[in-house]
């Protein structure tokens, strides 16, 4: 049993290493399949299976499923039940931000966009199945596209893996709260707040047995559920755990892009309490990207020595724990960064404060904007990287370009600056 344990614990740490660096990753995911699938051999050795069958795969909303079994009736746990609408959302307006480059398309339509609010509900599916990163499937291999993560996904692989087989069966109640991506963003943004709407629906951590998250290695995944009072002993993870039917899965709505303005402010209710407001910590910070491989800032020292002039300190998140990031964030009056995770901080920063993000021309990517607008009088700035604007509402035209390393203007920064009144 320890060896196991140990075994995944390095082969865990080894994985979040490699996934640092393309070439690192590349290399090392064929064997971490592998390994993955002797790990899950051993496990099934001591665990209780139990035998799935699956002929043909059905697939559409609860309520599709629902019409489809006319005998099932969503009354109480024992068979199906549904706690809807357990939030209510206020939309804020989205403002506009500066940007160095004008007006920008994709910026002035999602202005214009009603922010995008759904349905927020739980399901107490007993004896249901979890497969991949969350794909939620009935016993009669119905899969609930509306609570599932990949709700595109091709149905031809989901029927292949539901070939009957053997398959772990885990005792009590399964929280799912997995997302589609595993970056400090999405466990903030999109797997916290799963987290949250289990207890709007009144649900505490001792009613659960265990909680089904993607990994569970990263100094913040840990500190965050500690703060959260989750045990690391009710928590199971995707990685080991591809695979497998619950007693009873209780699954939260997942969010995506939705409901941005109640995600932010749970976040923010939920760790401001953590940060140390004091004079002693800078009131300009630069966020740098020294310790990631990849969107990084060219000029990052001739960036620096500019903004040094004016009194910012450079940080690097990873140099700091979680109430210590929170702390600088909400101590802060001013924050300029390259666009990047450590910008899902700004959820805590104060009213009034101002951010210019160091942003690509060919991945103009809104998030944090969008999380600023949901706050208090947070003034945004957006600085474009060296290159021509690829102005485009089409994420598939962007993201293959979310990567690239910047050069920014220093001119057009000093400009940036200039308009935010900081110089």
């Amino acid at each position: 049993m320890y060896i196991m344990s140990l075994a995944k614990h390095l082969l865990t740490r080894a994985y979040s290493y490699a996934k640092k660096s393309p070439q690192r990753i590349k290399f090392f995911k064929p064997i971490w399949k592998k390994l993955s699938k002797v790990i899950g051999y051993i496990n099934s050795l001591k665990t209780e299976m139990v035998y799935t069958t699956a002929f043909s795969l059905y697939e559409g909303s609860l309520e599709d499923w629902v019409i489809k079994n006319n005998s099932i009736e969503i009354k109480n746990e024992e068979k199906v039940s549904l706690k809807k609408d357990i939030i209510h959302v206020h939309p804020s307006k989205n403002k506009l931000p500066w940007t160095s480059r004008g007006s920008i398309m994709k910026l002035e339509y999602l202005a214009n966009t009603p922010p995008q609010i759904t349905n927020s509900s739980v399901l107490f599916l007993p004896n249901g199945r979890v497969l991949n990163l969350g794909d939620i499937v009935t016993p009669d291999n119905f899969l609930l596209r509306d609570f599932t993560l990949e709700p595109n996904r091709q149905s031809q692989l989901l029927k292949e893996q539901l070939k009957g087989k053997r398959v772990p069966k885990v005792k009590g109640k399964v929280a799912v709260l997995t997302v589609d991506l595993t970056g400090y963003y999405h466990w903030m943004m999109d797997l916290i707040p799963r987290f949250g709407l289990l207890r709007e629906a009144g649900i505490r951590v001792e009613d659960i047995d265990k909680f089904l998250v993607n990994d569970y290695v990263s100094k913040f995944q840990v500190e965050t559920f500690e703060y959260l009072g989750i045990p690391a002993k009710k928590i199971i993870t995707s990685q080991w755990n591809p695979d497998f039917v619950a007693d009873m899965l209780v699954v939260p709505s997942v969010l995506r892009i939705s409901n941005m303005n109640w995600r932010v402010n749970y976040i923010r209710n939920a760790f401001l309490p953590l940060a140390k407001l004091t004079n002693d910590l800078p009131k300009r910070i630069y966020i740098s990207r020294g310790q990631v491989t990849h969107r990084r800032l060219i000029n990052e020292a001739e960036v620096f020595s500019l903004l040094q002039d004016f009194g910012f300190t450079k940080i690097v998140m990873e140099d700091y724990n979680f109430q210590e990031q929170i702390s600088l964030m909400a101590n802060a009056d001013v924050i300029v960064a390259p666009h990047g995770a450590g910008l899902t901080n700004i959820a805590f920063c104060k009213p009034n404060s101002k951010i210019i993000e160091i942003a690509s021309p060919k991945a103009i990517n809104p998030l944090f904007w969008l999380m600023s607008c949901q706050l208090e009088d947070i003034q945004y700035f957006y600085v474009f990287a060296e290159g021509e604007i690829l102005d485009t509402t089409d994420r598939d035209k962007t993201k293959i370009y979310n990567n690239d390393d910047m050069t920014v203007s220093i001119e057009e920064l000093k400009v940036a600056l200039e308009v935010a009144e900081i110089i």
